[in-house]
């Protein structure tokens, strides 16, 4: 565990400084491989370069798999060969070749398996299903989605906060939803991708919650609730926006701009359709740009604008001969058709249907050989498909019980929460009220105390007058005594007095 904390810190370390092109991130791995004595970190290294190199250069992208394949092999390391074996698959779909991309999956699968990776089944049955719902095998398909998405519920019991397999969770549900809607099934992809997007939202994961909201605008669309897929399209691309994810945000501006056509906006549909094509030809996106010009040229031609019209459908029509694109190509000898109708060029409008019946008839076939083959399989598959929607139904409904009972506590808090801060408010003006009833009888003894103080010094100061006033009138007695005695005769005199009379008799 700790050998593979320090891979992983290593390789970020190393991978974090890729930031500036191709060239350079290329060139950082090549040198890193060259100096790694690990072989782990060498496969990882080739793991990024098949990645830098998917979508620009096949020959690199498949040579630095077979390297990756090779060492991984030498080294008897599973989960790396596991590993890679899930990047052929994902060279092999790019490109088309579903069989040789089934091939590398349950190659991938197997190996998994014999390890008992729960994870890595999940997986690899993903993407199994992924592979058989782009070739139509819908009974196939959904035996693989449910099957990885019932791993993944049971990973999420025993690790209730795996983040990775909570974003495994909203995949399943996203990828059942987007299969539901092609066999029809609307409600039912209706549920699946709310369920996704309940989980998207919960993680904040931005980019995944667009194609969430978008897939949902998809089947508002084909329930002919228009409104309610402008919303959806719109909050998609409010987010590829602020992201600047051009692909997905051509998309929107495509999608929206068909709703305004549909609901008859016509002002709002040109505006909506340049600007995907404006993106698609900024990203070289050539299914994108022969789309874009279809519509456009399409809609030219409902509103009898057939040079425009003519301008963008030769565009579409050169970008589809290129790339093989079967429905392109029947659309737009169809639209070529009707434009060569109206300057009355029945000849050129003749050759034109023919060549839309033969693409259209092609489609056809193609279709009818799936749908053959899809019956044969599903006689087989009803009864298993049949238990496998009743348990998915079920963990809808769990998940639907687990969204309420998780939205009613949140109620109950909140509501706790609310009484409490009540509480806390009613107890706090209590307090508040309190301190200002104290202070203002504290106000009151502080002056009472002030006038009893002024009151006792004026008692002192009158008493002291009082005193001053008996020490005057006792000192006025004490002085007059003193005259009244000095003028009285003393008591030898008064003696000598009588004396003298006594001799005189």
């Amino acid at each position: 565990m700790k050998k593979v904390f320090v891979i992983f810190l290593i390789t970020f370390s190393v991978l974090s400084q890729m930031v500036y092109s191709q060239s350079n991130r290329v060139d950082s791995l090549l040198s890193f491989v060259k100096e790694a004595k690990d072989d782990t970190l060498k496969i990882l290294s080739y793991h990024e370069l098949f990645l830098e190199y998917e979508f620009s250069d096949d020959e690199k992208a498949k040579e630095y798999l077979n390297r990756a394949l090779e060492l991984s092999q030498k080294i008897n390391d599973d989960k790396l060969i596991g590993d890679t074996y899930v990047l052929f698959g994902y060279h092999a779909e790019d490109r088309g070749n579903f069989q040789e991309a089934l091939n590398s999956y349950f190659q991938a699968l197997n190996i998994n398996r014999k390890r008992n990776d729960s994870h890595g089944i999940a997986i690899a049955l993903n993407n199994i299903g992924l592979v058989f719902n782009a070739q139509g095998n819908y009974p196939e398909a959904l035996k693989n989605f449910l099957e990885s998405l019932k791993i993944r519920n049971a990973i999420a019991v025993k690790e209730p906060h795996n983040l990775r397999n909570r974003k495994g969770i909203a995949s399943s549900y996203n990828n059942l939803g987007n299969l539901y809607y092609d066999m029809g099934k609307f409600p039912e992809a209706l549920k699946n991708q709310l369920a996704a997007l309940e989980i998207r939202k919960a993680l904040n994961e931005t980019e995944t919650l667009a194609s969430s909201y978008h897939n949902i605008g998809n089947i508002y669309f084909a329930q002919n609730d228009y409104a309610a897929a402008l919303r959806k399209y719109s909050e998609a691309m409010k987010i590829n926006k602020q992201l600047q994810n051009l692909n997905w945000l051509a998309k929107n501006y495509d999608a929206i701009g068909l709703v305004h056509e549909v609901q008859g906006n016509f002002s709002e549909v040109y505006e909506y359709y340049m600007a995907s094509l404006k993106i698609q030809e900024e990203i070289e996106d050539s299914l994108g740009i022969a789309i874009s010009n279809l519509h456009v040229g399409t809609f030219f031609t409902k509103q009898k604008k057939y040079s425009e019209a003519s301008k963008h459908l030769s565009i579409s029509k050169q970008v589809a001969e290129k790339i093989g694109s079967k429905d392109c190509l029947s659309q737009i000898y169809n639209a070529l058709a009707h434009i060569d109708s109206s300057h009355s060029d029945f000849k050129g409008a003749f050759e034109n249907y023919k060549m839309h019946i033969l693409y259209r008839d092609s489609l056809d076939n193609e279709e009818s050989r799936k749908k053959t083959i899809q019956s044969q399989m599903t006689f087989d598959f009803e009864k298993q498909e049949a238990i496998a929607e009743a348990e998915h139904k079920k963990e809808l409904e769990k998940m639907q019980a687990l969204a309420e009972e998780k939205d009613r506590k949140q109620k109950v808090i909140i509501g706790s929460v609310a009484g409490g801060l009540f509480l806390v408010l009613m107890f706090t003006f209590y307090i508040l009220r309190t301190l200002r009833i104290t202070r203002a009888q504290k106000n009151i003894i502080e002056e009472q105390r002030n006038l009893v103080a002024l009151q006792k010094d004026e008692m002192e100061y009158q008493k002291m007058k009082v005193e001053e006033h008996q020490k005057e009138i006792i000192d006025s007695i004490t002085y007059a005594k003193r005259i009244q005695l000095s003028q009285l005769p003393t008591e030898s005199y008064i003696h000598n007095s009588f004396q003298r009379l006594k001799r005189g008799n």
